[in-house]
């Protein structure tokens, strides 16, 4: 009885590790566009119009910032963009007040003529902090736009301004 049951067992896990896995080499490939984003797997032997795994953008699509051959930069650098903020921004009484010190986060989009658009405060320390970012930066000169592939295109910026209120 236990040579039978050992030839069951054996001839059981035989079969099932005798059976052929079905796989398939088929590849993702993300398309980015300005109003969403999909994801499309592409079956073995269809054609490729592009890299596997390669995100294509339309001429409108914004970019993100580390994905452009070169950046979007402020006129004058970088050390010139915080400048024009440090010399613009407006501290409270009630800042002042409360030694209010932190970061505030914003994000915008450099546009193709070096416009600013979609300014966005993504994190405010209060006592309206951001409020007053946000007045700055709508007045902001325009910036050099990002370069993709020798073209100006649409470029996402996300900047964290110091903000310390306990200085003089």
């Amino acid at each position: 009885m236990k040579k039978f049951f050992c030839i069951i067992c054996f001839l059981a896990i035989n079969t099932f590790f005798a059976q052929k896995k079905e796989t398939t080499n088929s590849v993702s490939k993300t398309i980015v566009t300005e109003k969403n984003i999909e994801t499309v797997t592409i079956e073995p032997n269809s054609e490729l119009t592009e890299a596997p795994g390669e995100i294509v953008y339309d001429e409108n699509s914004i970019y993100p910032v580390f994905a452009v051959e070169e950046k979007p930069e402020f006129p004058g650098g970088i050390e010139k963009f915080h400048l024009y903020i440090s010399k613009r921004f407006n501290y409270s009484n009630e800042m002042k007040e409360a030694q209010l010190k932190g970061k505030v986060l914003a994000s915008f989009v450099v546009e193709k003529n070096g416009n600013i658009s979609e300014i966005k405060i993504l994190r405010d320390i209060g006592y309206d902090s951001g409020k007053e970012l946000l007045r700055i930066l709508k007045g902001m000169p325009n910036w050099r736009p990002a370069v993709q592939k020798g073209k100006n295109v649409r470029c996402n910026f996300l900047i964290p301004i110091v903000i310390d209120a306990t200085r003089p």
